[in-house]
């Protein structure tokens, strides 16, 4: 009589369990990269966002230091300068009076 192989552990299953394995195993470290790469993709979007909101503002402030009105006032303010035949006046605070003394 002939011994019968089984069915089950027979080389062309054992050979085709380890194909599907295999490829199971691709397909799972795949969605991993997937997911990794979709996670790098948000990060790199929020960024994106925070320097064009910046990008913006200092478009803002750009425009805005070509105004007439801004460079007055910080000719004014920062750095004491006033219209020709206009005056300044600085006031005495108390430390002021308290270096004057010393």
């Amino acid at each position: 009589m002939k011994k019968r192989k089984s069915k089950l552990f027979s080389i062309g299953n054992i050979v085709i369990m380890f194909v599907v394995i295999y490829f199971f195993s691709i397909c799972i470290k795949k969605v991993m990269l997937i997911n990794d790469l979709e996670d790098q993709i948000a990060i790199r979007e929020e960024e994106n966002k925070k320097i064009e909101s910046q990008i913006e503002d200092l478009q803002e402030k750009t425009e805005k230091g070509k105004s007439t009105e801004f460079v007055e006032s910080v000719a004014r303010d920062d750095l004491k300068m006033a219209k020709p035949g206009e005056y300044i006046y600085i006031e005495k605070t108390n430390e002021d009076e308290k270096k004057d003394k010393e």
